[in-house]
């Protein structure tokens, strides 16, 4: 018999059966499993404003730092985002260059949160950029 946990989708994983009980019912007879399961914490999230960190990410993913467009002040503010140019040709973006972004998130006070890898176990493009506390 092959199991498959409902709860797969919230982050756990099937470990083992380690119980299999019978109940017999007036029309019927009922097969109930107890089952380890054990969290996969792979889809979890982290959270730092480390620059070598935060660039290394997002160059592992093909990203580049970018500004959206209508926010750039001139002076090399703006909103914030990392552009993933082979998955998105976003027009409202503009590239900008580390030194510049660095100085846009240090000046606001940001972290970076990221997700290294989904439920499932493949490679997240998941990110944010957060207050930092």
């Amino acid at each position: 018999m092959i199991f498959k946990p409902r709860l797969k989708s919230r982050g756990f994983v099937f470990y083992k059966i380690f119980k299999k009980s019978k109940l017999f019912l007036p029309d019927r007879i009922v097969y109930t499993y107890t089952v380890k399961l054990k969290y996969n914490d792979m889809s979890s999230s982290k959270q730092t404003h480390d620059h070598d960190t935060i660039k290394k990410w997002v160059e592992k993913h093909d990203g580049v730092p970018a500004v959206v467009a209508d926010t750039a002040d001139g002076k090399g503010g703006g909103l914030l985002r990392i552009h993933f140019p082979k998955n998105s040709k976003s027009s409202d973006l503009e590239e900008t260059d580390w030194e510049n972004f660095f100085k846009v998130f240090d000046d606001n006070k940001l972290d970076f949160l990221y997700q290294e890898k989904k439920a499932d176990g493949e490679e997240s493009t998941f990110h944010k950029f957060v207050e930092r506390d």
